[in-house]
């Protein structure tokens, strides 16, 4: 078989593929929801959404789904600000990746973002300050390292609380953050 053939081959197989990673993942989420099926927030949840009621039905899904999540964060770490880190890692990570791509363009902000969260989650835990490392040699950083932002402690535990308080209602440390990184020019592509 000759490589146009092949590329034609794969090209007809990646539809079918997909499909069957989706019916996985599917599958998956249907295994997992059994372990709560029955009971009764779940109940409700159906007859609310089989009356239409979708936002009631979310609301109690969501409102079961992160007690259980809530639990286990604080079962294994006890921590009021680490439980809110874990509990909304999503929104931290959009936040960083927002600000790393502005700021420092495209390149590795995932592992910038997955990085930085893990700056948090330690100082956090052990209430270490935050050093990145440096290559002794030649004082260069790791890829993941942030060149122009999230470059200090009280930076990225500043960036914690502003999350923070935007999340509780305090919106004031949020727009005084967002104002600042409007400061820093952007990456130019």
């Amino acid at each position: 078989m000759d490589k146009q053939s092949t590329e034609v081959e794969i090209e007809k197989a990646i539809p079918g593929l997909l499909k069957d990673l989706v019916h996985a993942f599917e599958q998956d989420a249907l295994l997992s929801l059994q372990a709560f099926e029955g009971t009764e927030p779940f109940v409700r949840a159906e007859e609310l959404l089989n009356q239409g009621y979708v936002s009631d039905a979310h609301t109690m899904l969501s409102g079961q789904i992160n007690k259980v999540v809530r639990g286990f964060y604080t079962k294994h770490l006890g921590s009021g600000e680490l439980v809110f880190l874990m509990q909304n890692l999503d929104f931290f990570r959009s936040q960083l990746r927002e600000i790393f791509n502005k700021k420092e363009g495209s390149a590795c902000c995932a592992d910038k973002a997955g990085y930085i969260i893990r700056c948090m989650f330690k100082a956090l835990h052990t209430g270490e300050q935050i050093v990145h490392p440096v290559n002794e040699q030649d004082g260069s950083r790791p890829y993941y390292v942030p060149a122009k932002v999230f470059r200090e402690h009280e930076e990225i535990m500043g960036f914690f609380e502003a999350v923070h308080s935007l999340f509780y209602g305090r919106p004031d440390k949020f727009a005084a953050l967002c104002q600042h990184y409007s400061n820093i020019p952007n990456q130019s592509y």
